[in-house]
């Protein structure tokens, strides 16, 4: 791509693992809670129907499969990866699938009330711009939900392979979003009590030939399901100001 966003590729084989965690792999099980609930809560009691939600870097669709079923009425799939489009099929009909680089920009038949961008931003050169272009398609008083990998110091040679540019400080998403005309409402750390093991990336270097998320036995997947619930029961008291990935909810 050579747009201004520039986005790094994501080496093919990422995809076809990161279709594989959404059996249930509690780092995609816990990261769905998260988002999920927090949609929920901007809800209210807005009529989902009604509503369009799109997934802006959608990968292999799984994200918004799940969250369709939270009663949306239309759902947008945006993704420019020839690998993950071709493992976008059997769509339901209330999907529209749009294969194309959002940071160039995307005109929906109508704009969405939802956006997720979740571990997307960090593959974008000029996020800023991405933000803006995320600001203007979402709909008035419409949501937007971001994650992004946490602390610029635990950027590692994994963060490289997967064509990452940087990793976030929380005030710094918080500014940008603010910057592209958007009112943040609540954001968070994730994954906190993992955070003091993240820096294995960086002193084993050799563990980095493989990409891919380690496989974990079932209690202890079922476990680390389990602390992304509690870890979010907590951030409804109080905003975590640590964790190995930040998630932050704006409106417009």
């Amino acid at each position: 791509m050579t747009s201004a966003t520039t986005m790094p590729p994501i080496p093919d084989r990422h995809f076809a693992n990161l279709q594989s965690l959404e059996g249930g792999y509690w780092w995609f099980v816990g990261r769905l809670h998260w988002v999920r609930r927090w949609i929920t809560d901007w809800a209210g009691t807005r009529d989902l129907s009604r509503c369009v939600l799109a997934d802006v870097g959608c990968g292999t669709g799984g994200m918004a499969r799940e969250l369709r079923k939270l009663g949306f009425g239309s759902v947008f799939l945006v993704e420019s990866s020839p690998d993950a489009l071709s493992r976008l099929h059997g769509l339901p009909p209330a999907f529209q699938l749009f294969p194309t680089d959002f940071t160039r920009g995307i005109r929906f038949p109508s704009a969405p009330d939802v956006i997720t961008c979740l571990d997307v931003l960090e593959h974008v050169e000029r996020d800023e711009d991405a933000l803006r272009q995320l600001a203007s398609a979402l709909a008035p008083g419409g949501l937007l939900l971001v994650t992004v990998p946490a602390h610029p110091a635990l950027y590692s040679e994994w963060d490289r392979g997967l064509g990452h540019y940087r990793r976030y400080r929380l005030r710094d998403l918080v500014a940008r979003v603010r910057a592209a005309g958007l009112k943040p409402l609540r954001w968070s750390g994730m994954w906190a009590p993992l955070l003091p093991a993240a820096p294995y990336r960086l002193v084993s270097p050799r563990r980095q030939q493989t990409l891919e998320f380690p496989n974990v036995p079932p209690w202890l997947n079922r476990l680390l399901g389990a602390l992304a619930v509690a870890e979010e029961r907590v951030a409804r008291r109080f905003a975590i100001p640590v964790g190995t990935s930040f998630i932050l909810a704006a409106t417009k």
